[in-house]
């Protein structure tokens, strides 16, 4: 998490697809509203629910993420072997 600055309340949502997409290698797919963002990886099936990682954004004067779902990000990261929190 030390690309997206521990110790926030919420983080930009830019910075979050930006890690995502750059520094995990995920695509991106917009969710039918938008209120939420579906990410997975290259090799899976857009569709296929079980390699998704679902983000929720929150609309204000910017567009963020809460704490909570990053690491819960980072979680799901991990079961799929992508990266680890530590790191």
């Amino acid at each position: 998490m030390k690309y997206l600055k521990e110790n926030r309340s919420h983080y930009e949502y830019s910075k979050v697809e930006d890690f995502l997409v750059k520094c995990c290698g995920l695509k991106i797919r917009r969710g039918s509203k938008a209120t939420h963002i579906i990410f997975y990886p290259q090799w899976a099936d857009a569709n296929d629910v079980r390699n998704q990682i679902t983000i929720p954004i929150s609309h204000s004067n910017k567009r963020y993420v809460k704490r909570f779902y990053v690491k819960s990000i980072w979680k799901h990261l991990s079961e799929m072997g992508i990266i680890y929190p530590e790191e």
